[in-house]
């Protein structure tokens, strides 16, 4: 009885065809994994009976192909290769063969320009979302300024002046809201 097949998760990062055979490539995305296992899956695959469509699908994809999984044991049945969203590479019959390899420079350079990216994506949305804090806080001590004159148009113990006084005191209790996660 065979036990659990072993999942590999990575993206597509290159192919060829040589006429022969269909050679992939498949580097784990570490960033996203507490388990960092710095690997690449090479598959290869001879005489599928399904060469051509493969091959267009390959051709369709834009590289690195992101969020694969496939089997790392090439006698799984069906064989084939899922991407994150969901389109499917079967490779049907023919030989199959797979090899575990460790990264090599290329695989780290590739990580280190995909964290650069998202650092630079990361910090554009926190300045966003700072701008928009500050210009919340900006309204809102105009919003006290308009309700301090009309506040001090009423007598001190007037229903309105309360509610004025309510307002400033609420606005300000959204102004004086921590700005960081402590």
């Amino acid at each position: 009885m065979q036990g659990p097949t072993q999942v590999f998760y990575g993206d597509l990062t290159e192919w060829r065809d040589d006429n022969e055979a269909i050679n992939m490539r498949f580097s784990t995305r570490w960033c996203e994994s507490e388990a960092f296992r710095a690997e690449v899956l090479i598959v290869r695959a001879r005489r599928l009976r399904n060469h051509n469509e493969v091959l267009s699908l390959l051709r369709s994809l834009e590289l690195p192909a992101r969020n694969a999984s496939l089997p790392q044991d090439s006698s799984t049945r069906p064989y084939e290769v899922t991407f994150g969203d969901d389109s499917t590479l079967p490779l049907e019959g023919g030989e199959l063969t797979t090899e575990l390899q460790p990264f090599k420079s290329s695989d780290y350079l590739r990580v280190i320009s995909d964290l650069g990216g998202r650092l630079n994506a990361s910090h554009e949305e926190v300045t966003q979302l700072w701008q928009k804090q500050s210009a919340i806080r900006r309204i809102c001590a105009d919003q006290i300024s308009r309700l301090n004159a009309k506040s001090g148009g009423h007598a001190v113990q007037s229903t309105a002046r309360t509610l004025y006084d309510q307002q400033i005191a609420f606005i300000q209790r959204i102004i004086d809201l921590p700005t960081d996660d402590a």
